[in-house]
């Protein structure tokens, strides 16, 4: 399971190495000719946290809530573009990811449009099809769930607040986002809007992929 960078969210940041760890010292940084010479070990994570959850199916709860923050967001994208756009309301359909997919073109063709529009200058258009893109997508849903089950969510967060966050301050790059609390980060993953990540640092840099690797946003066996 690849949660890297989309984890800030989301989208997404520690296994602890030797100088992470609680009253060590810090490894050195890499050097620039081996940056990412540090290998990272999961032992000390596992021994501290116990055994990463199995996979698991959603809770019919978790699922619900999964769903109606998805739409949720979905529509959140909508309304703040129009506000006065009213939202639609349909009896979902669960299908497989491509099947969802070859749905939702067949019910914007349905209606003249297409999945997406662009090049375009007509605002009554483009409003049309938003909207009819957000109606279709909520009568023809991916039957995919959060992706990882609360128990997984709530490791993750144990993982990422009492390593990653040390792991950053112990080299020098801490994060000034305070984590949300536990149980709304489970409550509702994938769209937490909180994830560790160094303030001072840009994403797509050599400098964050030298920090990741000492301090990972997942354990090794979820990459």
């Amino acid at each position: 399971m690849r949660l890297t960078r989309t984890i800030v969210v989301g989208v997404i940041a520690a296994a602890v190495l030797s100088g992470c760890a609680i009253g060590a010292a810090p490894e050195p940084t890499p050097s620039p000719e081996q940056p990412f010479a540090l290998a990272i070990s999961d032992e000390a994570v596992l021994e501290a946290l116990g055994p990463l959850p199995a996979d698991e199916e959603p809770s019919a709860e978790r699922l619900a809530a999964f769903r109606h923050l998805q739409a949720d967001r979905a529509w959140q994208g909508i309304s703040s573009q129009y506000p006065d756009a009213v939202r639609a309301t349909a009896e979902p359909t669960y299908l497989p990811g491509a099947e969802a997919e070859t749905a939702r073109k067949a019910c914007l063709a349905d209606q003249g449009l297409e999945l997406p529009v662009g090049g375009t200058d007509d605002q009554a258009l483009v409003k049309a099809n938003s909207l009819a893109t957000y109606d279709c997508a909520q009568r023809f849903v991916d039957d995919r769930g959060p992706g990882l089950s609360e128990r997984q969510v709530a490791y993750l967060y144990d993982y990422q607040t009492q390593f990653v966050l040390p792991c950053y301050d112990e080299n020098g790059h801490p994060s000034t986002i305070a984590p949300i609390a536990r149980d709304q980060f489970v409550a509702t993953w994938p769209f937490q809007n909180w994830g560790p990540y160094p303030s001072d640092i840009d994403m797509m840099t050599v400098a964050y992929d030298q920090l990741n690797l000492m301090c990972p946003a997942v354990p090794d066996e979820w990459d």
